[in-house]
């Protein structure tokens, strides 16, 4: 597929207008240049790639407002469409150079071993057990802080103390749930 330079000149033109505001005329330019867009694709990369081609229309879209109309339209999109190519080559190359591809695994597990219902409801007594035996003030810390997911002020105000006596009592209430729990 060939291009003029004619045609150059009139995508510059509907560029222009574009950036003068003119929606219709921006839809038209994108509807004309597809065709090119692809076609500098092809040449760069060897195949088509609709991902690629929306890609570059975006960037142009994000910087349509750089677009000088006394200088040739052609040459600054195809700028701009092999920049977006060349970044998302990277991209590609990082993350495959991070990404390790196995095929041979098995979907599932010969083994699953998960909680039983019974364990679970074992463990909340626990933890009920393990907060009956805190203070009341530390009890209560971590009844609003942790598990009613109130912030340390609206905490403190409901409890009737500051901010910085709340947190010594949450941190000492966890440091004592731990070592009633075994640790866990």
């Amino acid at each position: 597929m060939t291009f003029s330079a004619d045609q150059g000149a009139a995508w510059g033109r509907l560029m222009a207008a574009a950036q003068a505001g003119d929606s219709a005329a921006y839809r038209q330019l994108l509807t004309e240049i597809l065709p090119f867009v692809r076609a500098i694709i092809v040449r760069q990369i060897g195949r088509t790639d609709e991902d690629a081609t929306q890609e570059a229309l975006l960037s142009l879209h994000l910087v349509r407002h750089t677009y000088d109309p006394d200088r040739p339209f052609k040459p600054w999109l195809a700028a701009i469409v092999r920049h977006r190519l060349l970044d998302g080559l990277r991209r590609q190359t990082r993350r495959a150079k991070n990404e390790i591809t196995v095929d041979d695994f098995d979907v599932t597990a010969d083994r699953l071993t998960t909680n039983s219902d019974q364990e679970a409801v074992d463990e909340v007594q626990a933890l009920r057990h393990a907060l009956d035996q805190l203070p009341e003030a530390q009890r209560q810390a971590i009844l609003l802080v942790r598990l009613q997911d109130k912030s340390l002020a609206e905490a403190a105000v409901e409890l009737g103390t500051n901010v910085g006596a709340l947190k010594v009592s949450v941190h000492r209430a966890l440091k004592r749930l731990k070592s009633l729990l075994g640790g866990e």
